[in-house]
């Protein structure tokens, strides 16, 4: 009986708090809503955190509570998108809510969050939504639909020290992306392609470059299929030895000045 009346005092407080994230409502109040479904997707003495995480997420999408999540990520306040990324890598752990979200249009709204012009921590939660999309086949399609290889290619800074994180995330989705076996249904050359239309060969030489300037650095890869373990130097020059199997366009690419430079540098 117990658990019962705490899991219906939940669902009041839920609908209280979803009908906060509306871009409607004051900035206070919607940092509330974010705030209090934080506070419940963390401990719970009532009900146990691995029953209270299944019920906000089944309430947040039988209720619509996702697509207002995604409307907040197009307002002005930095503060009111952090929270919102915040409390949407706190629930994306669930493959429905991901493949939802993602539906939805999280990911167009995900990738104005990402660029150079938001701070660090904002463009942090971005890639580790990022790498949970990656993960599996049917939201990579989404990904990669939405043209989001170009977000993976611009955290790919060129400032190593003061990026190193977005760097290391960007480098390991991007060799998931090519040792998955997504890829079979989608000739590698035209992911070649893809990438060299972002501009990714002259970055990913730059990259390696610092990458070996810095030392041994640890993956952050999630796990997905790996047979056996790489360095992120070592991921990074795989990825252009995978590369210089591309036509003859890409071949070019890669043997143009800026590239061989970065490269003879090293």
């Amino acid at each position: 009986m117990k658990k019962e009346r705490a899991q219906e005092q939940l669902i009041q407080e839920l609908k209280e708090y979803v009908t906060l994230l509306r871009p409607s409502k004051p900035e206070a109040d919607i940092k509330k809503g974010c705030q209090k479904l934080m506070e419940k997707l963390g401990n719970n003495e009532a009900m146990p955190n691995s029953e209270t995480k299944r019920t906000i997420k089944e309430f947040l999408i039988a209720n619509h509570g996702l697509l207002p999540l995604i409307s907040l990520l197009n307002m002005e306040p930095a503060a009111i998108i952090t929270m919102v990324l915040k409390l949407i890598s706190m629930i994306i752990d669930s493959r429905e809510i991901l493949v939802s979200l993602c539906v939805l249009g999280v990911i167009p709204a995900m990738m104005e969050c990402g660029d150079n012009t938001h701070s660090h921590m904002t463009r942090m939660y971005v890639a580790y939504f990022v790498q949970r999309v990656i993960s599996m086949p049917e939201t990579l399609q989404m990904f990669v639909a939405c043209r989001g290889l170009s977000l993976l290619v611009e955290f790919l800074e060129p400032n190593y020290q003061t990026s190193r994180e977005l760097v290391n995330i960007a480098v390991d989705c991007i060799f998931d992306i090519f040792r998955t076996q997504f890829q079979a249904t989608t000739p590698k050359n035209e992911y070649f392609h893809l990438f060299m239309g972002v501009g990714f060969i002259e970055r990913l030489s730059v990259t390696l470059v610092n990458l070996i300037k810095s030392g041994p650095q640890k993956s952050t890869d999630l796990g997905f299929d790996a047979d056996e373990e790489y360095t992120l130097v070592e991921k990074s020059a795989k990825l252009l030895q995978v590369f210089s199997a591309g036509d003859s366009d890409v071949k070019a690419r890669i043997c143009s000045k800026d590239v061989l430079n970065s490269n003879i540098s090293t």
